[in-house]
């Protein structure tokens, strides 16, 4: 039920900007939007079912790190993360770092597979929270118009 409750807030997130933000549902369709500099809003992840084994299928892994699986499995350089609760020590214009991603995970806002996922990725991730949600669009399309080719996903 959670990942359809993911579908469903990223339909939501994908009406905001229907020329630069696309809900996608395949592997395929997610590489294309990427090519045509857009923003994908990953709409399932039923490529990720072989990562993603039976003794993961647990809150340890939650919407957090299937989105920077996501990103790695698609070699995307920049991911944004919304959460639905507040955290005043976060600048969102700043990527995460390790330190602050490990404090993050240790107050529950990401879950606790995110620190290892993180670790072992390349991908540059943003954190946002529900209140900043229009200023998380107005960032990802302005260092779009900074970074040509640089890939992004939401």
């Amino acid at each position: 039920m959670a990942l359809y409750s993911m579908s469903q807030m990223g339909l939501l997130i994908s009406s905001i900007d229907r020329t630069s933000l696309h809900f996608c549902n395949t592997k395929h369709e997610i590489s294309g939007v990427i090519e045509d500099k857009k923003v994908p809003i990953i709409g399932t992840f039923d490529f990720l079912k072989k990562r993603i084994g039976s003794p993961n299928k647990n809150w340890s892994i939650t919407s957090d790190s299937i989105a920077l699986l996501i990103a790695k499995e698609l070699q995307v350089n920049t991911l944004l993360i919304v959460k639905s609760c507040s955290c005043f020590f976060i600048d969102s214009k700043i990527a995460l770092n390790q330190i602050k991603v490990n404090e993050l995970v240790s107050l529950g806002i990401l879950d606790a597979s995110f620190s290892l996922n993180f670790q072992n990725s390349k991908t540059k991730v943003f954190l946002f929270f529900r209140n900043q949600l229009p200023n998380a669009t107005d960032t990802v399309l302005a260092s779009s118009k900074l970074t040509e080719g640089v890939n992004k996903i939401f």
